[in-house]
């Protein structure tokens, strides 16, 4: 409770003290690396469903009694 209270006096000392300007420039580079952050977020992510598809894929299916699992189409190639 008293780090609540505390957080509250934080915000509200931070509302009541005065605001500067700040004379900032953003330059267009700025705004073309945060668009290629972006995309590059995007990429990360879609390469990691990709590489884990089967493991996403599984969590949305249930598997049946009958279907074969890998191990076993293995061993069944090594009996024959």
């Amino acid at each position: 409770m008293q780090s609540y209270l505390m957080v509250v006096q934080l915000l509200l000392w931070s509302l009541a003290w005065p605001v500067q300007e700040a004379y900032a420039y953003l330059d267009p580079g700025t705004g073309s690396l945060l668009l290629q952050s972006l995309f590059a977020i995007v990429a990360i992510i879609g390469a990691g469903i990709s590489l884990f598809w089967e493991r996403v894929r599984g969590l949305f299916h249930k598997r049946s009694a009958g279907d074969a699992t890998p191990e076993r189409n293995r061993d069944a190639r090594e009996e024959s």
